[in-house]
């Protein structure tokens, strides 16, 4: 995303902890490393396992990492009570995607996020009028220099409604005034 300039705009969920309960540690307390694939616990132990591996939740497949904490580690630590419950140690999953992720929510903290993330209610509506009402849901044709041609006419179509509206207003009984209904 960062080589390619792409800027993030999205509202990212809260991590929360489904099987230890409110006030344990989640996903954002622990320091990963996406370069050496490596995960600190906010106590300051690093993982010494870690495996592949796709985890399944209702229809969706989430690839990532499966970071385990030795028994012995989170036994001794002082922070156990806030991490886990059980002796067998603190197992962590991470998403192939958590360092964009951690782009976005770095992101939507400062004051231009904030803004952009305000405005961006604008182009869902735009959006959603494209595919509702002008075409763009499945493009009709094969080809990227006909599926541009495609886009090309509905954001036209689009933007002519919008003008039509904005200079004549909209009509209060619209099938009545209709010139199509008489």
């Amino acid at each position: 995303m960062a080589s390619k300039k792409i800027i993030a705009n999205i509202g990212l969920s809260k991590q929360v902890n489904h099987r230890n309960g409110a006030g344990y540690f989640t996903v954002d307390d622990f320091l990963y490393d996406s370069e050496n694939i490596k995960l600190m616990c906010p106590a300051g132990h690093i993982s010494t396992s870690c495996y592949q591996v796709v985890l399944y939740n209702y229809h969706l497949k989430k690839p990532g990492y499966a970071f385990q904490f030795k028994p012995s580690l989170c036994n001794a630590c002082p922070l156990k009570a806030k991490c886990v419950k059980n002796r067998a140690g603190r197992r962590v999953h991470i998403s192939y995607y958590e360092p964009y992720y951690r782009m976005v929510r770095e992101r939507l903290a400062t004051e231009e996020g904030k803004q952009a993330y305000r405005n961006r209610y604008k182009i869902e509506q735009k959006m959603a009028d494209l595919t509702r009402y002008c075409g763009l849901r499945r493009c009709r044709y094969r080809g990227l220099d006909r599926a541009g041609i495609h886009t090309l006419l509905a954001t036209t179509v689009c933007n002519i409604k919008r003008m039509v509206k904005l200079l004549w207003g909209k009509p209060d009984n619209y099938y009545l005034e209709s010139p199509v209904a008489g």
